[in-house]
Order: C-alpha cells, then sequence, then structure tokens
C-alpha cells in the first residue's frame, strides 16, 4: 500500500486535518475516516496510494472550496492499520476504530439480526468515538 514515509506523512496530516469516527445510520454502524482540505493535488496524491473517494464541499462562509477524501468500513480499517503506528493526536480513536471494525465481522445488521450484546458493544464504541470527537475535546 505504501512506504513508511507515506504512511509517516498521512497520519500527521490526519492528525491534523481529519476524523475517525464510528457513527450510527439508522439501525446500524459505520466507521467512518476524513481528511478535508483545501488543497486537491495533496488529497489526489494520498488516494492515489490509499483509495477513497474525494468529494466537494460547497458552504457559502467559505472563501475556497473544502475537498474531502473519505474511507468507510473495512477500507477505512485497511488505511488506520498502516498508519497507527505513526499517530500521535488520534491515536486512542484509532484504537476504538479498529476494535470497533474488528466486530463487523460478526454480523452486520441488514444480513442477521444483531444480539442485544453485539449491539450494546457497538453502540458504546460509537458513544466513545463521539465524545473524543466533541468541539473542545482534546
Amino acid at each position: 500500500m505504501s512506504n513508511v514515509a507515506e504512511a509517516a506523512y498521512l497520519a500527521g496530516f490526519l492528525d491534523g486535518e481529519g476524523t475517525i469516527s464510528v457513527r450510527k445510520y439508522y439501525n446500524n454502524f459505520r466507521l467512518e475516516l476524513s481528511v478535508a482540505n483545501t488543497h486537491l493535488p495533496t488529497l489526489e496524491s494520498i488516494k492515489s496510494l490509499y483509495g477513497g473517494r474525494i468529494l466537494q464541499r460547497k458552504e457559502a462562509y467559505r472563501r475556497k472550496i473544502l475537498y474531502e477524501l473519505r474511507w468507510s468500513a473495512s477500507s477505512a480499517a485497511k488505511v488506520l492499520k498502516s498508519i497507527e503506528p505513526y499517530l500521535i493526536t488520534k491515536k486512542e480513536h484509532c484504537t476504538i476504530a479498529l476494535q470497533f471494525q474488528g466486530m463487523m465481522h460478526l454480523r452486520t445488521a441488514g444480513q442477521l439480526k444483531l444480539t442485544p450484546y453485539e449491539l450494546e458493544g457497538r453502540a458504546k464504541l460509537c458513544a466513545e468515538s463521539s465524545s473524543l470527537n466533541k468541539r473542545g475535546s482534546s
């Protein structure tokens, strides 16, 4: 996927400009990873190494166009595993995200009904992720 320098670069970029989260969508949960920046060539370079998809955010209050590179579910976990040793600020976020994604092989809500234990475990990790991502928290 990448060499050490590229993984360390993405880890630093994610520490400063990214988000690692576990989110609830209807009756299911999903791991999401994203980095945002106004410099599209930087995100395209990262995408060429790690995949993902680039979205353009149109927000009236911004002077420049903001681009966001996103990964979800297993592709997000794959990226996180490769950069985990180099993360500093988002190390705890990464640990929770990988723990969550490790639970996903058990069952998914769309295929088989989740047990109360599975739902509780996913909800707990989602709450921990949300707590870490609150504005003003460090």
